[in-house]
């Protein structure tokens, strides 16, 4: 009941930004038709989607299974991590595909414990969350002779800054191999709200402490398809919008505060959460229908995550699991 409450809140907050979004004009749903009338807009988010998300994302997360002593070939989490897609699309704030990936991996290895296995998806995120703020900064610094002089601009900068060497410093401090105790789990320890969620991830992270260039590949994969994320975005930009003529250091610099919105556990997929910060950031830029060029960039790429119902149908047909279909019914 409890989380079939939650996930009514979180669906009503999501139509009702974007009931707003529509009604104050800043949404146009009729933008979608630039991907039917520019098949290149299609062709583009298709091969960005299986070379980046598909094939990389699931060779990183194959990595972190790897290190944490998980058996599993690409193909198996090329197929898991399509099925993945699926669940966050059609399940959103349910059990998610997350946890059916997982629970596949789990019963593959027996021989393992569950806990690595549920943390790698969460350190996958992690991973995959630094190489979005560590684009973005690098972006903002490469163009900064655009970007200098605007106040709000400067200060997304920083932000990214502070976010970025934030994040590395909780790599370098979990990776680090301590003679004596640990001082970094000793201050999670302490009873402080949000330190007890960030202890686990930060243990989990320990156990690549032996495996750091591990660690290293996966942040370069990562921000491999950050960058790919926003040069696909840039594009879709400059052909819904072309007559504002955005500039690539712009978008770039504010996707990551959007693409940050949309991880929040707000609203179903980032739904109007995302719409809504992608309308006020393309303000600080002096540009319109931020919303719009969401809303067509996220749902071209929701459609092609259905595309992993293929996969779980014919899995499910070929193993048959339980425990499975129990989750997904809950």
């Amino acid at each position: 009941m409890k989380s079939l409450v939650i996930n009514t809140l979180k669906i009503a907050i999501a139509f009702g930004l974007i009931t707003y979004l529509i009604r104050t004009d800043q949404l146009d749903f009729s933008q979608m038709g630039k991907v039917f009338s520019m098949p290149s807009l299609g062709i583009t988010m298709f091969l960005f989607w299986i070379v980046g998300p598909l094939l990389l994302g699931s060779f990183r997360w194959r990595l972190l299974l790897h290190g944490a002593g998980y058996q599993i070939t690409w193909p198996r989490a090329i197929r898991l991590h399509l099925i993945g897609f699926f669940f966050n699309t059609a399940m959103p704030g349910a059990v998610g595909g997350d946890l059916i990936k997982v629970l596949y991996v789990i019963r593959d290895n027996k021989h393992m414990g569950k806990t690595p296995a549920i943390m790698s998806v969460f350190l996958d995120r992690l991973i995959g969350l630094s190489g979005l703020f560590i684009v973005g900064l690098l972006v903002a610094i490469a163009s900064y002779p655009i970007i200098q002089g605007q106040a709000a601009l400067i200060s997304i900068v920083i932000t990214l800054a502070v976010v970025s060497l934030g994040i590395l410093a909780f790599f370098a401090a979990a990776l680090y191999e301590y003679r004596d105790r640990d001082p970094f789990d000793s201050l999670l320890s302490k009873p402080i709200p949000g330190f007890s969620p960030l202890r686990k991830i930060y243990g989990s992270l320990r156990l690549y402490r032996n495996h750091r260039t591990l660690i290293l590949k996966c942040l370069g994969l990562s921000i491999l398809i950050q960058l790919f994320s926003v040069l696909v975005f840039v594009l879709f930009t400059r052909a819904i919008i072309p007559d504002q003529n955005p500039q690539f250091g712009t978008i770039a610099t504010i996707y990551p505060v959007g693409m940050f919105t949309v991880a929040l556990p707000i609203a179903p997929g980032g739904l109007g959460v995302g719409h809504v910060a992608f309308d006020r950031l393309f303000e600080i830029i002096g540009h319109s229908q931020g919303a719009s060029v969401f809303n067509v960039f996220l749902l071209t790429q929701m459609a092609l995550n259905l595309l992993g119902a293929i996969p779980y149908l014919s899995l499910k047909k070929e193993e048959p699991v339980n425990e499975i279909d129990t989750a997904i019914k809950i």
